[in-house]
């Protein structure tokens, strides 16, 4: 069967498909418009798989992608980015592997620890530096039993856990979302948030230093940073790593993408 996107006034965000801005309900939206809203699901896809040989298949400005049955992917390795009518009341779910986000962290870990060594190869003593202030609005995490992992020659493991959801109140400029350091860190971070607009990025954001063992669940506007007004925005979490005890920050960051940034009057 063929299918073709179409468009509904009530969409609420936007996601890069394949190069191309595809507009969807998010997943908190449609079970807003319909009670059951996996009986108008009639299928899933995904950006990797694209041609026009398969039985069912789904037309994309002018690139067609194969589309699979209902569950047909594990959600341990995809997650539901977005909801795409194709028909009167029948939508196809947009999935992205998670695994884009999951091995960037253990690169990092790797590349982390390869340029700390290579550092402390140079000068085995590093002078303190005046380290970033611990964020006022960090809180223990409860139950962390993680244990932490040491590097050699002053390396550094990051272990990481986030949510890719944000919830900014304009009335305030209380920022909501959710973003912890475990214990089985050995590097402090420092979390940036921007609006991503095409190929243009703003800082809305920044925390001050998370420890290991202590997580964020709020943030702060920064003043004067972007106008926004009600609705969805693509973000982006950039996350700066902290030698716990010099204060000296890594050479390498992490880029966390398609964070949703959903503005409340």
């Amino acid at each position: 069967m063929d299918y073709k996107t179409l468009m509904r006034q009530d969409y609420d965000k936007k996601i890069k498909f394949n190069g191309n801005n595809l507009f969807c309900y998010s997943k908190k939206k449609i079970k807003q418009v319909y009670s059951d809203c996996q009986k108008h699901v009639v299928g899933e896809m995904v950006k990797s798989e694209k041609g026009d040989q398969y039985t069912d298949k789904i037309q994309i400005n002018s690139e067609w992608f194969h589309v699979t049955a209902k569950g047909a992917r594990s959600r341990l390795l995809y997650w539901e980015a977005g909801y795409v009518c194709v028909n009167d009341n029948e939508y196809v779910i947009v999935l992205k592997n998670r695994l884009v986000y999951i091995l960037p962290v253990l690169f990092l870990a790797i590349l982390l620890t390869c340029v700390t060594c290579f550092s402390s190869m140079l000068n085995n003593t590093v002078p303190v530096i005046q380290p970033v202030p611990v964020d006022p609005n960090v809180g223990i995490i409860e139950n962390d039993n993680s244990e932490k992992k040491e590097s050699e020659d002053g390396g550094g493991s990051v272990t990481l856990t986030y949510s890719l959801n944000a919830k900014l109140t304009l009335s305030t400029g209380n920022i909501q979302m959710y973003f912890l350091n475990p214990n089985a860190s050995n590097q402090d971070i420092v979390l940036s948030l921007y609006i991503v607009d095409d190929d243009s990025t703003v800082k809305i954001a920044e925390s001050g230093r998370i420890q290991p063992g202590y997580g964020l669940t709020e943030m702060k506007l920064i003043d004067n940073a972007a106008i926004l007004s009600e609705g969805s925005y693509e973000g982006l979490f950039i996350v700066s790593f902290y030698q716990p005890q010099t204060g000296e920050k890594a050479l390498v960051e992490s880029n966390i993408t398609d964070v949703v940034i959903d503005v409340l009057p």
